[in-house]
């Protein structure tokens, strides 16, 4: 079950990193910190909201959640026609790298 879970959080961050929120070009390793707090937060959240309608709070509840967002945000992308530029520096590759190793 948690390889699903797995691939769920990934296509989750990943749509939430191609919905277009500007017109500027982001820095990629800035705007994936802030992707990771923001899905820390919205777990969180998901906890607590779960936890109130008395529902567990299990990777097969998250799983379907995190896939319900991640196609609502798709079909946005798909009818906006429009994904989020990012730029990615020689720096950002190499600190990518090191916190990869690490």
């Amino acid at each position: 079950m948690g390889i699903i879970y797995l691939i769920s959080v990934i296509l989750l961050i990943l749509s939430f990193m191609l919905i277009k929120k500007t017109e500027k070009v982001l820095d990629v390793l800035s705007f994936l910190g802030i992707t990771f707090v923001l899905f820390f937060s919205y777990n969180v959240f998901l906890c607590y909201i779960l936890t109130f309608i008395k529902i567990p709070n299990n990777l097969v509840v998250f799983s379907i959640i995190n896939i319900i967002i991640a196609v609502i945000l798709s079909v946005i992308i798909l009818k906006k026609r429009e994904i989020q530029k990012y730029k990615l520096d020689k720096i950002n590759i190499l600190c990518v790298a090191i916190i990869l190793v690490v």
